[in-house]
């Protein structure tokens, strides 16, 4: 149901989630072997299906919604050919990466891009980071980042909501919105850190019980 709503209604921005949350839950799901393969092919299938056979198939969906009156903005972004995803955004990266350069190590300050970008930021969680902070600085908030998103993967109670949380998060900030005002990406942080700090209490909880047992 939430495909087919995000086929009607959306466009780039949560199909490209959906597809980085598939992507990620084959590559870190708690998933049998088994099941990622079968599950790997069944998507190839489905992938060659429409790169060989995209306008027949877009048509046939269309004329479907069709019959209920309903148009679908996806279906129309994905048949327009000539159509720019990035929307006039390269503009805004080239801009950015300029002031970075300008300013290479220390950067301008949280919502410093917005004074330099005319009031708007450049849609790009990385960029952002970089103009803000500094290459240095920036780069180390972007691993600390990195680590925390990685060790929630790998943290079992918390692998599916991990993997969630990341693929809206950072799917959505690479193509629009600001980590700054956008209340998800600080809970996935606040979520992956409670997650890391409960595993390092459990485990020192475990640690502690053995000793006491061998004593």
């Amino acid at each position: 149901m939430g495909f087919i709503m995000v086929l009607i209604k959306s466009s780039r921005g949560p199909i490209l989630t959906i597809v980085s949350l598939i992507f990620f839950k084959i590559i870190f799901g708690k998933m049998t072997v088994k099941k990622k393969i079968s599950f790997t092919l069944s998507l190839s299938f489905i992938t060659i299906l429409f790169v060989n056979y995209d306008k027949y198939l877009y048509k046939f969906i269309e004329n479907v919604l069709g019959v209920f009156n309903i148009y679908s903005r996806t279906l129309a972004l994905l048949q327009n050919e000539t159509i720019n995803f990035l929307n006039g955004r390269e503009l805004l990266y080239a801009k950015t990466i300029e002031y970075i350069n300008i300013n290479f190590f220390s950067g301008y300050g949280i919502y410093g891009d917005r004074a330099l970008l005319d009031g708007t930021y450049p849609h790009n969680i990385i960029l952002e980071f970089l103009v803000q902070y500094g290459i240095l600085l920036g780069t180390i908030f972007l691993v600390l980042i990195l680590l925390l998103i990685i060790c929630g993967f790998y943290i079992n109670e918390w692998n599916d909501i991990s993997i969630i949380f990341v693929s809206i998060v950072i799917v959505g900030s690479m193509l629009s919105g600001s980590y700054l005002t956008n209340l998800y990406f600080w809970m996935m942080l606040g979520g992956l850190i409670n997650a890391i700090m409960n595993k390092k209490i459990k485990l020192e909880i475990k640690n502690s019980s053995k000793a006491v047992t061998v004593k």
